[in-house]
């Protein structure tokens, strides 16, 4: 099926089609099947009516700026105005798009990437405030970028996955099997990502997130490589650092134990009576 008329007007007022105007097929859905085992299913996931997207991105007009380093005379926030009792968009780790409608930021670079990083307020009040990083491991740390004052115009911070602003297709093929074991014991895994299709080609996602959160004291520490040859006065200090960016937590410090046997004795004293030397470890 074409492209009904009214859906070609929409996207050509509200969003750019990537492959251009009259030229997209929607509804399509072909279906194979390999014997009695398995289906296939292809399509480039366009349905023929309106879709309405959410486009998270958050404006700041003028110098709207907090945070300020009296030194350097620059500020680490970005203030914007939610509506009231509202928090902006933005979590922590989100990737954005800075897009100013006229004059850069100083210390910023239009259509350059950036870590955002939400600025918690006191109790009862709506959260407006973000500071930027230049990589996402930088998160939480003194880093932010680090912006001077600007003019009146806008500035928009969009989320880098909405910052296209292009309309294509999702070309997919999709393996489904066409029969279930039910006297098969289910594994009780959780469906993640795209989880089913329509007849019109969209997709299905499941709500539930592939995202982990990990929490808690650390029980014990497994050594792979213990090594050799340390100094017992002066240990060795092991450091657990969280890897994962964008969530930097909270540094753990391990105590090692070191066992073995004297194997030497070194004397920085060589004037002693040796029948009167006593050696305390």
């Amino acid at each position: 099926m074409i492209l009904e008329e009214n859906m070609r007007l929409h996207l050509a007022l509200e969003v750019e089609i990537k492959q251009g105007n009259d030229v997209l097929i929607s509804d399509v859905l072909n279906v194979y099947t390999d014997g009695e085992t398995d289906g296939y299913v292809a399509s480039n996931s366009l349905p023929n009516y309106i879709i309405d997207t959410d486009i998270i991105e958050e404006t700041a007009v003028g110098s709207n700026l907090d945070g300020r380093d009296f030194v350097s005379g620059l500020y680490s926030y970005i203030q914007f105005t939610p509506p009231a009792n509202t928090d902006i968009k933005f979590i922590q780790g989100d990737t954005v798009i800075y897009s100013p409608d006229s004059e850069v930021l100083s210390g910023l670079e239009s259509g350059r990437t950036y870590y955002v990083d939400p600025i918690i307020p006191p109790a009862n009040q709506s959260i407006s405030q973000i500071a930027l990083y230049e990589s996402a491991n930088q998160i939480g740390t003194a880093s932010t970028v680090q912006i001077g004052l600007g003019t009146a115009g806008g500035h928009n911070f969009i989320l880098q996955r909405h910052a296209n602003r292009k309309l294509e297709t999702d070309k997919i093929l999709r393996r489904i099997p066409l029969s279930q074991n039910l006297f098969v014991t289910s594994k009780q895994e959780q469906p993640l990502n795209d989880i089913g299709i329509l007849i019109d080609g969209v997709q299905i996602r499941s709500p539930i997130s592939d995202n982990k959160i990990y929490f808690g004291p650390l029980e014990s520490v497994d050594v792979i490589n213990s090594g050799k040859n340390y100094d017992v006065v002066n240990p060795p200090q092991v450091i657990v650092e969280n890897s994962t960016p964008a969530a930097p937590g909270t540094t753990a410090l391990v105590e090692p134990v070191l066992s073995g046997s004297v194997s030497e004795v070194m004397l920085t004293h060589k004037n002693l009576i040796l029948n009167q030397l006593q050696v305390f470890l």
